[in-house]
């Protein structure tokens, strides 16, 4: 069964030039991340536990190649990892998180921090700027090593 699988994944397997890799990245965020009325889990037979799945997928294979990809492809790469920290944020706050919701954040920050320690002072900017809106709005929870306290958590005196 497994094997089938990976069959499967091998047949569909596309090689993008660099140029175009960023621009992959954008569509398939965007397809991911948005509402059902969008098409995205129709597509997928209804099924948002094997959305989920690919999701997961796709943010372990950013998070593995994130140093080798260009400044662009980084660029989108945070970009996907803050629109699907956000998509699990709301699902949560739906009472309909997955298994894999907690995997998924825990790539995404990874992602994220990721990001802020790059070379690129461009990537850095953008990794520190998603990465503090999130954490000023709901709160980062893994790797939050460099992010001022979220605003509200302390008293106010």
């Amino acid at each position: 069964d497994n094997e089938k699988e990976e069959s499967e994944l091998a047949m569909l397997a596309v090689n993008l030039p660099p140029e175009a890799l960023s621009s992959a990245l954008w569509i398939v965020g965007e397809w991911m991340t948005n509402s059902p009325s969008l098409g995205a889990s129709n597509l997928v037979q209804n099924s948002q536990d094997t959305l989920s799945k690919a999701r997961c997928e796709l943010l372990r294979l950013i998070g593995r190649c994130f140093p080798g990809l260009g400044v662009d492809e980084k660029h989108q790469a945070i970009h996907f990892a803050s629109k699907v920290w956000i998509a699990n944020v709301v699902a949560q706050n739906l009472a309909s998180a997955m298994d894999n919701s907690t995997v998924e954040v825990a790539i995404c920050e990874h992602i994220l921090s990721l990001g802020r320690i790059d070379v690129s002072p461009d990537v850095k900017d953008r990794a520190r700027f998603e990465s503090s809106v999130l954490h000023a709005s709901v709160g980062l929870k893994y790797d939050t090593d460099g992010l001022e306290e979220k605003p509200g958590s302390a008293g106010l005196t």
